[in-house]
């Protein structure tokens, strides 16, 4: 786990030396002595180990690990994409090979064509979380690219880059 050190407020640190020096004072006397309310000594203790603060002030505090970006569900997409293309290609008359079946090539294109429009809604769910600035819709794209498959979905790519 990556660490960074956050430099903390003259209050949250008088707080955290109070504690650390004194272990048995109570919320309400650190408060008194610090000159703030008990709910600001009982937040910043739960937040902060007196322990973990350095002389200058700062305190180490974990990084919270990086949520999957919208980048690994657009890579979803796209290969479901990619998948569906394969799949028509076949079933109509692609190029001749004994290993796959016009019949298997739709049970593949049936299969993606159930499985992009999840994608795409996760996607468009993760992009609202993250609060990107050019959101796309979370309820008109996976309709789209259910009823008009790859049209809707390749859009929906290109929209998206």
């Amino acid at each position: 786990m990556k660490y960074e050190n956050r430099q903390l407020t003259a209050k949250q640190q008088a707080i955290l030396y109070k504690k650390r020096d004194n272990p048995n004072w109570s919320n309400t006397r650190i408060a008194t002595a610090v000159g703030c309310s008990d709910s600001h000594v009982s937040e910043t203790l739960r937040n902060y180990d007196p322990d973990k603060l350095n002389d200058d002030g700062t305190i180490a505090v974990p990084v919270e690990s990086e949520k999957e970006s919208a980048g690994g569900r657009l890579k979803w997409v796209v290969a479901s994409l990619c998948v569906q293309f394969w799949g028509i290609m076949y079933a109509f008359g692609g190029p001749n090979s004994g290993a796959v079946s016009g019949d298997q090539a739709v049970l593949v294109f049936l299969f993606a064509w159930m499985v992009t429009p999840v994608v795409i809604f996760a996607d468009a769910q993760l992009q609202h979380a993250e609060q990107v600035s050019n959101r796309p819709n979370r309820v008109v794209w996976p309709i789209a690219s259910f009823f008009i498959p790859v049209v809707a979905s390749l859009y929906y790519v290109v929209k998206r880059l």
